[in-house]
Formats: C-alpha cells, structure tokens, sequence
C-alpha cells in the first residue's frame, strides 16, 4: 500500500512540476520526419562615439518556437507545431509533408492565442505584436521571426538538419552616460533619464516599406513601420512616451543604462543640404559642431524620432549659476543626421555632458532662482521599505523636513543610500534616518526618502486590491532660509495587498490558511535567480522539496550567498560586509527590507519580504485570477524560491522553478533565464515597531513541519 502511495505521489508530481514535453508527431507514409535548427542571426552592431558593445546579452535566446509550414504555392497552412526550448537547444524535429515545395515560418518566443488561430501565410503577414508597456518588447526574451523555403527534394532529404535563420524585432540601446564639462569647476546631477517615442507596435514579418537601400536619407517616414500612418495625429497614438530607464552608477560615477525597443525608421537628413554649409569647412571640430542642429532638425522634420532624454542639474561659474538642464539624444546610426532604428539591431552610444550650452538645439536650461526637489523615482513607492532618491538645491542655509512628522512616523530622510536607524542617546550623523536635515551652506545634493512597510493590519471586507483611496501620503519640506521659499514634494506609498491562501498536503488537501501581504510593482524586470555555477549540498538540496515556506528559503538562500565560501563570499570575507548583486532575483528581494537593529547589514531574520516558494507562487496566481490580487506583467514567468538541480558549468548552470502566470503551469529552468519577481510577507512574520528605529527583539514564528517528496528526475 506505500508503494502505491508513493507511486500516486510521484504521478501527482510529475503532472504539476514538469518541463514542457512536445507532443511526438504520429508518422505517416506522407510525411518525413525534419530537424529544423533555429539559428538567431548575428545582430547588427552599431557604435557611436567609443562605445563598447555588450554582446553577452540574453536576446539571443529561444525559449519557444510557433513553427507553420505552408504550402510554397497556395500558403494554405500544412501543418504547425509548437513548442518549448531548453537554452541553448535550439533544434525541433516535425514532420513535414512529403511532395510539396514548402514555406517554414517561425515565430519564436510568443505564447500569444493568436498563433494556434493562423491558417494561411498571409494571414501571419498581417500580423503585428501590439504592446502596452515600452519594456514589454523584451519580456525575459526578444521576439523573433524567421522563413526557410524548401522543395520537395529537400524535405525528402532525412540526413540533414535544416537551418533556419531567425531576427529580432526588437533592437537594443545601451547608453554610457559621463560628465567630462569645458570647465573643470562645473558639475552636474543627474536626476534621471527617460525613453522618448518608442513605438508599441511592430510586424512579426518585416517589411522594407517604400524606402530602401541608401534612400534613408531622406525627410519622410518608412511607409513599412507598424506605426507608420498617413495622418500624424493618428500615427502619434502608436507611440509611447517618457519610459523611465533604470540606471547603474559605476565607480568611476558614470551612468550606464539599456533598454529595448521595436524599429522606428524615421528616415535622415541628406548630406549634401545647404545646412551643413553653415560650417566651415576649414573648422577642424565640422563632424562634431553638426550634432548641435540635430534637435532642430528633429523638431521640424522628424518629430516622432525615437530619442533619449537625460535630465538633471547643471551648476556653472563657481556655483553661481545652476540650471535645470535636458539633454536629448536622438537615436540612430549617428549623432548627426540618421534617424533610424533598424530591427534586430544593437546600438551602443557613450553620451558626454560637457557644458551648458543652450546653442547646441539638443539642450534645454533654465536658471534656477529658488529651492527645488527633484525625485529620482516614480509615484507611488510600493508597500515594502523603500530608500528613494532626491535632489534637492537651495541657494543659502536650508532644512529639509517630514511636515507633521507625528503623522507620518512610517515616513524619514537621511543622506544615506541605506536605511540606517538612530541608537538612543546617540548623537546624529547625516546617516542616520530622521526628519529633518539641516545646513548653513548653499545646498545642491542628493539625499533619501525613507519609508516603512505600509502593512494594514485590517483586512478588506471585499477581497479586492487597494484602491489609490487606501494610499498613504506625507510631505517632504525644503525650506530655503536664504529667500524664505519653501518646496514641498507629496510622498505616496500603496499598501500591500491582502490575501488569504491555503497551505496543501501532497495529495492537495488544504492543511491550514496563511495571510499574505503581497507587493504590486516591478521596480526590477527581467532578472537571473542566480546561484548559476553552484555545487549541491544538504541545504540547496534540502530546499527542493520546500515548496510552501518561501520565507525560510529566502533566508537560507541569503546565508547561502553570504557565508565565508558562499556562492557571493568566495574569498571568506566577513558575511556583514557582503552585497549580493541586485541584478539576481534574491539580491531583488533582499533590498525590499530593512536593518532594523542598526548593524550595518540585513539579518537573515529581519528578511520578511520574500521570494515566495512555488506553490505559495502559484496560489498567488489562483488569487490573481479570482481579482484579490493585482500585479505588473502579470502573464509573465516568475521565478520561485525553490531551487531544483545544482548547476557546475556555464553550458548547464543550476535550475530553479518559475510559474508560468499566463496559465499557472509549474515547471523549471536554468537559472540564466530572465524571469519577473513578486515579493510578499506573511502575516506576524515580524512586524517593525510604529517608529521604525527602535531596536527591537524579532519574534519568529514555529518553524513548519518538514515534508518528504519525491521529485521528478530527468
């Protein structure tokens, strides 16, 4: 009788937690089986200025194929297959017809409906991939297509592979962005930087439009863009504005950010235009001066040019003069003159900020005369603690405050990037969180805002998602005692959302329920779960069959990386002093909490917002389709906090499960893969005192009983 409760056990496993099996085609003597090869094509690689290329991107991958064969004659369809890829597999056997000359479109990572609906090639020509959100161009991976024609003698041929090239849609910019200014004195601060005219749209099939070859260079739009309208007021509506780009400071203290975008060939300006004759041909710097026309030239003849927008504060002549300055950098295959984004193409631009010149037509500045904030993030912060960064500038003495502090205990400021609480009966640093700063000299700095977990205690009646009236608010005050003018800048934080979900057996029997605090942002897309090359032990191994505590995997996974010897500690250096990369799904979810007890580093038990383990992540899904639950990028894959095989080579690293949220299908992947993150707590899994900076004892709760599984092997 064990036996076969062990056996229903591992059946019950393998329907819930495997790799997607492809469906063996059934032969016929009319068909002959054919291994299509799926092969991106190298991606075009344009550089401005001495931009250096990052070529070990993920765009390359194909984690799932549409493949159609239609008939080379008719275009009706044949037959058509789908299927998942494991990175770096890049092969799928089907069977093609056998006497027909034949099209194979492929159509790689898209789980859109709309592909099984296709019947005819034309049918697959007309379509287009329409997005709501700039970066759902790259969801983890890039969409591609591609053709391959073959005769009847080709299919007949079962010895060789067919290889079958495949494009990008999209194309990639990455930006360098450094100050080096004229004069050596000025400064500048850099507040943020947006993505401007990005199109939503693109065709799956290409097309050249009217427009080809060299004729770039000219003042018309590609007829052959997806976005491309006779009426420009209609063709405005295709395009989406001022897409907030993550940045990453580098020790040096430049910027470096990238993005993905669809093609927008906006066309180019002529070479051989009167304009270029405004510059003598005798001034050594001609090549560089004819950048400074590029915003004119935009602004009246190719409006809709995909550019980027660089914003922050330019001080000048001592720190006399300070500006809020704009820099536009216009996209395309030069700084000067090319307004075109090519599909499956990468872009790599190194920007230099050297003055203030409101000559160059790319630059906007107006004096500052009064106090400003300047928030360097987006409205409102989520319900986790948050450290957000503003600029602030006054002229003379200043303070900065939280008005009615008594009112917003949840809400502080310091100029530390970290929340850092304040010991009682210790003096003040500028580290330390608190409500008001101060200082006798012209001010022109960024600082923090500081705000708690926003947790409701109460439970909404209805079982919906917050709504903005459940926001909480509070204001920061910068008063300029020079002028006596004061700025104030509103912080709004959304609560969590509560749910309440069950805990199962292995047989799916509801054991006990749990209250969950869920977040709703993605401040992060995109992300590796790490631990790529590392050697199994007793605790990762452990953790395979922990598919219901994603609190305690969390914590283990963090000591894991922290320990002397750990996959992010390898030289044994002290676990305190140790960051783990914030580009990796446990990094991720680290930096969502807080050290609340002051020594510098997050404890593993002050770790309560998680990465959720794989069932709660699909109860999470189940809330989701029931509406008590609201997220971004909600059809996505998202990574769980249960590893699954250790990983010890770069062509195999580890793999973990993810849930896939479009259908709430559980399975796993190597850990390279680019997957989302949703964080939640658990309710009375420690909640941070109503000041949040006492120190304080961290209750844990009983620890779960441990459950034997038995997991598929493959």
């Amino acid at each position: 009788m064990k036996k076969i409760h062990y056996l229903y056990i591992l059946l019950l496993l393998f329907a819930s937690c495997e790799e997607d099996i492809p469906v063996t085609d059934a032969p016929s003597p009319d068909s002959q089986e054919t291994v299509i090869s799926l092969l991106p094509e190298d991606i075009t690689v344009v550089e401005t200025r001495t931009a250096t290329p990052k070529m070990a991107l993920p765009d390359g991958k194909v984690e799932r194929v549409a493949l159609f064969v239609f008939d080379g004659g008719s275009g009706a369809l044949l037959t058509y297959k789908e299927q998942e890829l494991d990175y770096p597999d890049n092969e799928i056997r089907i069977l093609l017809p056998k006497g027909k000359n034949i099209a194979l479109h492929a159509v790689c990572n898209v789980s859109d409906e709309w592909v099984s609906n296709i019947k005819t090639a034309q049918e697959l020509r007309e379509k287009m991939i329409v997005i709501d959100k700039a970066d759902d161009v790259f969801r983890g991976s890039l969409v591609m297509y591609g053709v391959l024609e073959l005769g009847a003698a080709q299919v007949a041929d079962k010895n060789t592979k067919q290889p079958l090239p495949v494009r990008r849609l999209g194309s990639h910019i990455s930006m360098d962005i450094c100050f080096a200014p004229y004069v050596p004195t000025d400064k500048f601060y850099l507040t943020e930087v947006l993505a401007c005219n990005l199109p939503d749209r693109s065709w799956v099939i290409g097309r050249p439009g009217s427009l080809e070859g060299n004729e770039r260079y000219k003042f018309d739009s590609n007829d052959g863009d997806a976005t491309y309208d006779a009426q420009p007021d209609i063709m405005k509506t295709h395009y989406l504005q001022n897409q907030r780009l993550p940045l990453k400071e580098t020790p040096t203290g430049s910027y470096q950010t990238s993005f993905y975008q669809f093609e927008n060939r906006r066309g180019g300006l002529d070479n051989s235009k009167d304009w270029f004759d405004m510059i003598s041909d005798a001034n050594p710097q001609k090549e560089n001066l004819k950048q400074v026309y590029k915003g004119k030239y935009a602004e009246e003849k190719f409006p809709l040019g995909s550019y980027v927008l660089i914003k922050g504060t330019y001080v000048a002549d001592d720190g006399k003069v300070t500006y809020d300055s704009s820099y536009k950098v216009y996209l395309g295959s030069d700084n000067h003159s090319d307004f075109n984004i090519q599909r499956n193409s990468r872009y790599a631009y190194t920007v230099t900020i050297r003055s203030c010149d409101k000559l160059d037509t790319r630059v906007d500045a107006v004096a500052l005369n009064q106090a400003i904030l300047v928030p360097s993030f987006a409205s409102p912060l989520d319900a986790h603690c948050n450290a957000a960064r503003c600029l602030a500038y006054a002229a003379g003495s200043w303070e900065i405050f939280v008005e009615n502090p008594d009112r917003t205990p949840w809400l502080e400021i310091s100029f530390a990037p970290r929340y850092v609480p304040h010991p009682a009966g210790q003096p003040y640093t500028e580290e330390h969180a608190t409500t008001r700063l101060q200082g006798e000299q012209a001010l022109l700095r960024y600082f923090y805002i500081h705000t708690d977990e926003y947790v409701p205690e109460a439970f909404a009646e209805s079982g919906l998602p917050p709504t903005e009236a459940d926001y909480r608010s509070g204001v920061i005050v910068l008063h300029d005692k020079k002028n006596g003018k004061e700025t104030k800048l509103t912080i709004t934080q959304r609560p969590a959302q509560p749910v309440v979900l069950p805990r199962k057996d292995l047989l799916g029997n509801i054991i006990e329920y749990h209250k969950y605090y869920v977040e709703h942002t993605l401040e992060e897309k995109n992300l590796q779960w790490g631990f790529l090359k590392y050697p199994a032990n007793p605790i990762m191994t452990s953790m395979i069959n922990d598919r219901w505590d994603g609190l305690s995997n969390t914590r283990k996974l963090y000591s894991e990386a922290t320990k002397e010897g750990g996959m992010y500690n390898p030289g044994n250096a002290d676990p305190a002093t140790i960051d783990i990369p914030q580009d990796i799904a446990l990094g991720y979810a680290i930096r969502k909490n807080r050290d609340r007890n002051g020594n510098g580093r997050i404890d593993p038990e002050e770790i309560v917002w998680y990465m959720p383990a794989l069932d709660e992540l699909a109860e999470l899904r189940r809330a989701m389709d029931e509406n008590h639950l609201l997220f971004e990028n909600d059809q996505d894959k998202f990574w769980s906090s249960t590893p699954y095989l250790a990983g010890y080579t770069d062509e195999i690293p580890g793999r973990a499960f993810y849930t896939k949220m479009r259908n709430g299908e559980k399975a796993f992947a190597m850990r390279n893969r680019y997957y989302n993150v949703i964080c939640c707590r658990r309710q009375n899994a420690w909640t941070g005192n109503d000041d949040s900076s006492g120190n304080g004892n961290i209750g844990l709760e009983d620890p779960w009983e441990e459950e034997e599984e038995i997991m598929p092997v493959k």
